[in-house]
């Protein structure tokens, strides 16, 4: 059986015709890993074209995001995470930081004068971008003095033997004052 355009586009319909039909969104990254997977086949000589290559993706709608609309939200949000997680939600809301990019962040990555986080680190190296990105630090992240740390990573594994499981008492003011910003 030979896969082509054709047979792709009448899957692609028939995953939006089904009962419960897939988003737009969720064929368009179907398609997506459909197309990479069959670049690693012509890279391997297992075939000799991508019919993916000239399938437009769909019409994706944005949608506004919906939650955290407000202080309150950001408040309640914080109020509902554990002690050993608040303090990295609330840099994660106060700054718009991925993730992976507030877990390797180090301190000499926080230029507390110029009230900056450089992010240029993360699990595979370079941050999503891949590129060097500067995150302003605001007020209901930053306000008091740091204290001292032994740890060079500011969110230290959970797993980890040091009894300074998350080193970032300088931002721990955050999950207090999230609400004021």
């Amino acid at each position: 059986m030979k896969i082509t355009k054709a047979k792709l586009l009448d899957l692609r319909s028939e995953l939006r015709e089904r009962e419960e039909p897939l988003a737009p969104a969720t064929i368009t990254t179907l398609f997506a890993s459909l197309s990479g997977a069959f670049n690693y086949f012509i890279e391997q000589g297992w075939c000799s074209d991508n019919p993916t290559k000239f399938i437009k993706p769909l019409e994706v709608a944005e949608r506004p995001f919906l939650w955290l609309q407000s202080a309150g939200e950001v408040q309640k949000l914080l109020s509902a995470c554990n002690d050993n997680i608040r303090t990295l939600v609330a840099v994660l809301v106060g700054t718009g930081m991925r993730l992976d990019e507030a877990l390797h962040l180090m301190w000499v990555d926080v230029d507390l004068q110029h009230r900056v986080i450089h992010v240029h680190r993360g699990r595979r190296g370079a941050p999503k971008s891949g590129r060097l990105r500067h995150v302003p630090i605001f007020d209901s992240v930053l306000t008091r003095p740091r204290l001292a740390t032994s740890a060079a990573m500011l969110f230290v594994s959970p797993f980890a033997a040091s009894s300074d499981r998350y080193s970032v008492k300088y931002f721990s003011w955050a999950s207090t004052h999230a609400s004021r910003s």
